[in-house]
């Protein structure tokens, strides 16, 4: 990490040109796998994400023009792109008139000028208000206004170095929405095949939440586990940057519906943004992706890259071969001060702390995204009475813990 990640410790952030900096990487997967990968690698992809847009007005109008500006390869949306009530009278309204250059084939009544579908949504709870579903599939104005990839709720498409996956979220989903679910299978099965650089997942309900609507635990997935590289959702009206179990979730939903206010940040929350309305924007290439978020005033809100390790670097972030170590501190026993050193095979985030016998933390050593390799911290023991104490390892899910004894 090149620079430190800004972390707000209040439910509203002020808007300033540039709120956080900062970058996570990563290293790739397998060259064979990369090799073949039918792509055109010669050149970067950008693409657009927005969130909770669809409700025709000045605020989407303003999103919109945004994206526009922006000249990307491609639109993704997480959801809700048709308010109140998905029907069918109001989404040309609500997603054409905005967006019909991206859509293919268009049947709607504005101007389009696309020869090929470049807008690829997720579907939301909104939009689900006027979908049903039996025995032979589903219907309703979504599915009729938008041609998809696979069975349209749920699929996946490749653009240059991008694969993405776009997940239904949502409980009417038939194929289900918990981990073990079909839905959830073909994700995983997905994501392990994938042979693009990147592997992206798009969905409405965010599996982490500071804001009103709070973490959607049913779809906490293993995503990085199984190979995902960024999480982006919606649903919660506002911008959120997380980092959990070792890559980065993005909730974006300020695409031009409304704006909620914020909670108690969760674990891993780094930035939060709730002024006004904006979008997404990504560049891709086969070693990074810088990602920003931008209000519809052109304000610069969060930037951050994603990056890898060189070809012969190290173990893929998920890998579970080369779990972090916690190491022995020295010395041991200490008097004046120790030494505490902990090993990562891949960057993530990582926390070292001490704990007294009756569990209280007495010390934090670091906290935050580290950088693969080993670290090392220096224990002033002249604070801290004679005594044991422990001193514990956090990686995701890793937990290490090992002793020290401080005598006067």
């Amino acid at each position: 990490m090149h620079a430190a990640s800004a972390m707000y410790p209040f439910s509203l952030v002020t808007s300033v040109l540039l709120l956080g900096i900062s970058t996570m990487q990563v290293s790739p997967r397998d060259d064979d796998h990369r090799a073949s990968a039918a792509r055109d690698s010669t050149r970067s992809v950008s693409f657009a994400v927005v969130g909770d847009y669809g409700l025709a007005g000045q605020p989407e109008a303003d999103v919109a023009a945004l994206v526009h500006s922006w000249q990307t390869d491609f639109v993704l949306t997480v959801g809700d792109n048709n308010y109140p009530d998905g029907e069918a009278r109001t989404i040309d309204k609500n997603v054409g008139q905005y967006y019909s250059d991206y859509i293919y084939p268009y049947a709607g009544a504005f101007a389009s000028s696309a020869s090929e579908n470049r807008f690829f949504p997720a579907l939301g709870n909104h939009d689900w208000r006027s979908i049903s579903c039996d025995s032979t599939g589903c219907s309703g104005p979504y599915l009729d206004f938008f041609t998809l990839p696979g069975n349209e709720r749920y699929y996946d498409f490749v653009r240059g170095d991008v694969h993405v996956f776009v997940v239904d979220s949502d409980r009417s989903e038939p194929d289900g929405i918990t981990s073990d679910s079909k839905q959830a299978e073909w994700l995983q099965n997905g994501l392990s095949t994938s042979t693009a650089a990147w592997q992206i997942v798009t969905l409405h309900h965010a599996p982490y939440s500071s804001a009103k609507h709070g973490s959607a635990t049913t779809l906490q997935w293993p995503y990085g586990e199984w190979g995902a590289d960024l999480v982006i959702a919606g649903h919660d009206h506002v911008y959120e940057r997380i980092h959990s179990d070792g890559i980065m979730y993005i909730v974006n939903g300020l695409g031009g519906k409304s704006i909620y206010g914020f909670g108690s940040p969760i674990k891993g929350s780094e930035v939060r943004y709730n002024d006004d309305f904006g979008a997404l924007r990504a560049v891709a290439d086969e070693t990074q992706i810088t990602l920003e978020f931008v209000s519809r005033t052109g304000v610069v809100v969060d930037q951050f890259v994603i990056g890898r390790h060189s070809r012969t670097g190290l173990k893929p972030h998920n890998s579970a071969d080369h779990p972090p170590r916690l190491l022995p501190a020295y010395p041991n026993p200490a008097l004046t001060s120790a030494r505490i050193s902990f090993e990562l095979t891949y960057p993530a985030e990582a926390t070292v702390s001490i704990f007294d016998l009756l569990g209280r933390q007495v010390v934090v050593l670091v906290t935050g995204m580290q950088s693969a390799g080993s670290h090392e911290f220096t224990v002033d023991a002249t604070d801290l009475p004679a005594g044991l104490y422990f001193y514990k390892l956090v990686v995701g899910r890793h937990i290490e813990t090992k002793s020290l004894v401080v005598l006067k």
